[in-house]
């Protein structure tokens, strides 16, 4: 191997090596979570307004300043689709009441499917509610 081959093979291993060195902060940054454990943890409907209520919790491993949570609630003839901004400090696991109602129809005790995500806004971490389906469990209103 001559001396203009070892010092291109040099000179490309160092490129390589400070390409790698470059892109793999990157590629750690976009595998890490930012949100971790969202979880529904009550699903209650008030009886005489025909409100559902569904309380999430979502654990922060960053600070979130904008967390969005979105979800749409549906049961048999009523459907509500409600969004909700919040913020979440590094370490922090927040539980976050959404009310579902007033939108088409009136929600009742039983079954309800619910579709939605957790996302924090300016950093891009989505992640979607880990069920599909509640239930709905009556409470009287100031209950």
């Amino acid at each position: 191997m001559g001396r203009s081959s070892r010092r291109r093979a040099l000179v490309i291993s160092c490129v390589v090596a400070g390409l790698l060195a470059a892109t793999a902060p990157a590629v750690y940054a976009q595998d890490e979570n930012e949100i971790t454990d969202v979880a529904i943890v009550a699903s209650t409907v008030d009886v005489h307004e025909g409100v559902a209520s569904i309380t999430y919790s979502v654990h922060c491993t960053i600070d979130a300043p904008l967390l969005r949570i979105r979800s749409v609630l549906t049961q048999r003839d009523a459907s509500a689709t409600v969004p909700r901004e919040t913020s979440c400090s590094v370490g922090q696991t927040i539980q976050v009441t959404l009310e579902y109602g007033r939108q088409q129809g009136v929600f009742r005790p039983g079954p309800a499917t619910i579709d939605g995500f957790v996302q924090v806004l300016l950093a891009g971490d989505v992640d979607d509610i880990p069920v599909d389906r509640v239930l709905l469990r009556p409470v009287q209103a100031g209950g």
